[in-house]
């Protein structure tokens, strides 16, 4: 099974030109509006900008993220919720890192770190939670890491490739 991100007209990107933070209206471009991002935005990291990209919004949540290209992001900074059915989906020939906490809500989230290419990952280096369910998909090469002590009380499923826990999972 696979999932994509569905691109609609008013979804930032990364454009990173004026430092970090998620806030600052000139690191985004918009195809429709002048931003800022806003709670409930999908966003969308291209291989543009800084490197770093820093969360300080509070509060948000976010209906997916997807990174392309061949830039290495490290996203951190405040805690998002990843909307009910979100994805998080990298779909460059590269490795992504995400250091935020997440909450999942709804029927849960995806996480897909190869939609492009067999051999790609992500790493999860915050705690993720919420009464909801995490899958992971993409390509049988593909690897997810959780570094973070996990609390969704969901459950996880497997659909390809390998999930790999760095700090044992809580059990509930």
């Amino acid at each position: 099974e696979i999932y994509t991100l569905s691109l609609h007209d008013a979804l930032p990107i990364w454009v990173g030109g004026t430092g970090n933070n998620f806030s600052t209206t000139g690191n985004w471009t918009y195809s429709s509006g002048t931003g800022p991002v806003a709670s409930g935005d999908s966003l969308a990291f291209g291989g543009a900008g800084s490197t770093t990209p820093n969360n300080d919004e509070t509060g948000f949540s976010y209906g997916g993220i997807t990174f392309s290209g061949t830039t290495l992001y490290t996203v951190g900074g405040n805690a998002f919720t990843l909307a009910s059915g979100g994805s998080i989906a990298n779909s460059g020939a590269v490795n992504q890192t995400i250091n935020n906490n997440i909450t999942l809500t709804g029927s849960g989230g995806i996480i897909n770190p190869s939609v492009a290419s067999a051999n790609c990952a992500f790493t999860f280096g915050g705690i993720i939670s919420g009464n909801a369910n995490l899958t992971k998909s993409g390509g049988s090469g593909s690897t997810l890491t959780l570094t973070g002590v996990n609390t969704f009380s969901g459950v996880l499923t497997f659909n390809a490739g390998t999930v790999v826990f760095t700090t044992p999972p809580s059990v509930s």
